[in-house]
């Protein structure tokens, strides 16, 4: 190779190389600017921070001495003074309650006592109860004692007269007549001269609602076979609206024989 053209391509080499060594220096230089400008270092003040600490210092040591004095200045106590001190202290406190105690007679006395006051309590009420039920039955009793059928009607207690008398005899008869077509003697018993009554009592429609003998034989035989010819007669002829309540209250006499 030639001499000229290999001083040419040195020279052409350190250009190239001068010019970006002058880049690269100029880049550096920017980057350092930019970071100058924009991002400034935090600078700390340790003039302040010492002094700041120096002016706290001395009162912490001041303080410190106060505390330690006012402990020191406390007087102990001794264990002599503390056993001194403890009656005192036993005597200000109230005395405890010993055990109680429980008289297991007395109180099966008061249980006793009370269960006999509830019985008692129990009784009256179910007296009370027993009259107020008999109040409200005698009330519907007399309720329906009072009640109005149609028509002229005798009360119970009542005497009969006038055509209602004829009325209640002609029932009576008819009565009487049913009744006896249902009475039937032994023989033994046919010839004896005996003689019942028997009181009826009976609705409107003819059931009976009680039949009690009223006036004994004297041989109990005979008073049941009376008492049988009522049972077995009813039901009786329907009762006239006017005599349904007599009846009903207080009933007819049927005479074995008459």
């Amino acid at each position: 190779m030639n001499s000229p053209q290999l001083i040419n391509i040195q020279n052409d080499e350190f250009k190239r190389s001068l010019v970006l060594s002058v880049v690269v220096h100029a880049l550096l230089v920017i980057f350092l600017t930019v970071k100058m400008v924009y991002y400034k270092p935090a600078i700390l003040d340790l003039s302040q921070a010492i002094r700041v600490d120096m002016v706290g210092l001395p009162d912490k040591i001041q303080e410190a001495p106060a505390e330690k004095t006012e402990k020191t200045a406390e007087p102990k106590v001794e264990p002599k003074q503390v056993i001194e001190k403890l009656p005192e202290k036993v005597q200000s406190q109230p005395a405890k309650p010993g055990p109680q105690v429980i008289d297991l007679k007395k109180n099966k006395n008061k249980q006793k006592d009370a269960l006999e006051k509830l019985k008692k309590m129990s009784a009256i009420e179910k007296i009370k109860q027993d009259l107020r039920s008999e109040t409200l039955q005698k009330q519907a009793l007399d309720e329906a004692n009072k009640k109005i059928i149609k028509g002229r009607v005798i009360s119970a207690g009542s005497a009969i007269t006038g055509l209602d008398k004829i009325e209640a005899n002609s029932y009576l008869q008819a009565l009487d007549q049913q009744v006896k077509e249902h009475w039937t003697l032994p023989q033994w018993l046919v010839n004896k001269p005996l003689k019942a009554r028997v009181h009826v009592k009976f609705n409107s429609a003819g059931q009976i609602s009680s039949a009690v003998i009223m006036q004994t034989s004297g041989e109990p035989t005979y008073d049941n076979y009376c008492l049988q010819a009522v049972t077995q007669a009813a039901p009786f002829p329907q009762v006239p609206e006017k005599l349904s309540e007599k009846f009903s209250v207080d009933g007819v006499v049927i005479g074995f024989p008459e």
